[in-house]
């Protein structure tokens, strides 16, 4: 009986998983959250923009703070440079209603990062109105407790509608800085 047992093990050929792409059970790495920035949506209502050095807080709570974050919007004429037309001017949002928006968001770099939380950094964004859509920063090889993105994306949005208007007014964009 023992015998048998050793012919069948012997004729059963091994799977060969050493390259990634030959194992089933291989998933690529989830990238960590460092944390989450908030920038305010309300100065799009008005076609004003927007600047600020937002704190990235963590995941965990009682973490606080885990760095910085320099983010900023402008609104821009269809060409994402220029200053919106004079017709794009103002006094309330909901004069935005059935109008076409172009805005610029820019993400300039992140600061006082932990050392342990450095590594390959990256940041994602989406809004609301674009269910499932992510934006994602250029990944920042190597450890860099300050990583530099200079990333500049012009969004636009079609026709604003008064559901547009109340996510503007009273929401923000969530900005989740992350490492590989």
């Amino acid at each position: 009986m023992r015998s048998n047992l050793n012919q069948y093990f012997e004729d059963q050929t091994i799977p060969d998983y050493s390259e990634k792409d030959k194992d089933p059970f291989w998933d690529p790495p989830e990238p960590l959250l460092v944390g989450t920035s908030y920038l305010s949506l309300k100065n799009l209502g008005y076609m004003l923009n927007n600047e600020l050095e937002a704190k990235i807080l963590s995941s965990e709570g009682a973490q606080g703070v885990r760095g910085y974050l320099k983010l900023e919007y402008w609104p821009t004429a269809r060409d994402g440079v220029n200053e919106p037309s004079d017709d794009m001017l103002v006094d309330e949002p909901l004069e935005l209603v059935g109008k076409e928006v172009f805005f610029r968001v820019e993400i300039q770099s992140a600061t006082s990062l932990p050392s342990d939380l450095c590594k390959n950094v990256f940041v994602t964004y989406q809004f609301k109105h674009e269910p499932g859509v992510v934006y994602q920063t250029e990944q920042v090889e190597g450890q860099n407790p300050n990583p530099s993105f200079n990333y500049k994306k012009v969004h636009h949005i079609d026709l604003v509608t008064d559901y547009i208007v109340d996510y503007i007014d009273s929401g923000s964009v969530s900005f989740k800085a992350n490492r590989s």
